[in-house]
């Protein structure tokens, strides 16, 4: 599978390249505390290297966490005691045992939403809490005003889609919010995702030619807006 290929090979430098990642995941932990006690039962979807576990754990002390990921490589650089490796597509997990679901930036990889959100809504108890982030359809606008076919970047989903397939949960909110982030050139940015195992957002065929290598690294200073979606979804 290249997603959980990538993203293991990525694992051990993740951490110091992985800045949108965690700027998402301190955003999530905040949103989700006021749902947190000693006593939550925690999976974290897509967990990576653990930042929403370091993240939560530093405010609030919590007995039972779980980080679930695809790559197992990721799970071992986390902190986390309690690890799954697992698909998000076919979580593994028993109905009604979960009081919080949390996901940061991960479930723009998985294949089918609808799917996904009702295993999540049934591993829940009643009345608990899903939380997630996930980049959103206006991302990476300027990259894509260059022109340069061959990127052929993947659409992540809008406010209206997810709406769409989180009707299983009785109560949601959504926040949208954009983060900006400088790089070195636009080249930079393509290496840097690379670098923590999204490239898959990019089409693993296309091969660029020198004038397009050349436009890409030529344009200094570059920054780039990411559209992140937050959502709370109560049972």
């Amino acid at each position: 599978m290249k997603i959980k290929d990538n993203f293991n090979k990525a694992a051990r430098i993740y951490n110091q390249n992985a800045i949108l990642q965690q700027k998402a995941a301190s955003d999530l932990a905040n949103l989700c505390l006021p749902f947190i006690i000693n006593s939550s039962k925690i999976i974290d979807l897509g967990s990576g290297t653990g930042f929403l576990h370091d993240f939560i754990s530093q405010k609030q002390q919590i007995t039972d966490f779980f980080s679930l990921d695809l790559a197992p490589n990721m799970l071992k650089e986390s902190r986390c005691q309690f690890k799954i490796n697992a698909d998000i597509n076919h979580l593994p997990l028993q109905k009604n045992c979960f009081d919080l679901a949390i996901s940061s930036l991960a479930l723009q990889w998985v294949s089918d939403f609808k799917s996904v959100f009702k295993q999540i809504y049934n591993i829940l108890k009643p009345n608990s809490h899903f939380c997630f982030s996930i980049i959103a359809k206006n991302s990476l606008k300027n990259i894509q005003s260059l022109g340069i076919n061959n990127l052929n970047i993947n659409q992540f989903p809008d406010q209206e889609f997810l709406e769409n397939n989180l009707q299983i949960f009785p109560n949601i909110k959504i926040i949208e919010k954009k983060i900006t982030l400088k790089y070195d050139n636009y080249y930079d940015l393509l290496q840097s995702m690379k670098k923590i195992g999204a490239g898959t957002a990019i089409n693993d065929n296309y091969s660029l030619s020198i004038a397009e290598l050349r436009k890409l690294m030529t344009i200094k200073d570059v920054f780039e807006d990411w559209e992140v979606i937050y959502v709370i979804a109560r049972k």
